[in-house]
């Protein structure tokens, strides 16, 4: 079976920068479920995730962050990445990007935040879900999943480091005796707090 790693990232953690990083080691075939915004919960999740999955080496975005135990039983061997960053910071990147259409437009979004983003009295609600959603990750992982197969990343972290350090963490993981000289990439650049 061909190797799989899943970014299990939550959206707004960098895992667009993360799917090129994996991609310019790795190659392969690479999915992102980030355009596909208009799809419901139930036709993502159990009319199509496993088709893409099969046939992508690398998949990230929504519904991996709520499906990593299905994907980690149907493939025991992947590697799975999961990047972070400060819940306070998660949620303005998150508000920005998808209030204005949250009504709608989001619904598998919707679904793992069941909570009204318009309404910023539900901030805290979108903050809780957000870490409970890491919390249980990182602990089926510490379970489950071999270390070598599990990557955290710390998203502010990676960005303070030099380009070559944050490479080699990665060729690392993915177990690439790769040097690449140039600047790591960072798909979406913003000022951040």
């Amino acid at each position: 079976m061909e190797q799989k790693i899943f970014i299990v990232s939550q959206c707004k953690n960098a895992s667009s920068t993360i799917r090129t990083v994996v991609h310019t080691l790795f190659g392969g075939k690479a999915h992102s479920w980030s355009g596909q915004k208009m799809l419901s919960h139930t036709e993502i999740m159990w009319e199509g995730v496993w088709g893409i999955v099969d046939n992508h080496n690398i998949c990230s975005d929504d519904p991996m962050p709520i499906i990593y135990q299905e994907l980690h039983e149907k493939y025991p061997d992947a590697k799975f990445i999961l990047s972070y960053r400060n819940p306070e910071d998660w949620y303005e990147s998150f508000h920005e990007g998808f209030n204005y259409y949250w009504h709608g437009k989001y619904k598998l979004k919707q679904f793992i935040y069941p909570y009204d983003l318009k309404d910023t009295e539900q901030k805290d609600n979108f903050i809780n879900r957000y870490n409970e959603i890491n919390k249980q990750i990182i602990q089926y992982a510490k379970k489950y999943i071999p270390k070598r197969n599990f990557l955290t990343i710390d998203i502010d972290e990676m960005r303070s480091q030099p380009d070559n350090v944050n490479w080699k963490i990665f060729s690392d993981f993915l177990e690439i005796d790769k040097n690449i000289d140039k600047p790591f990439p960072n798909r979406r650049t913003r000022n951040r707090k």
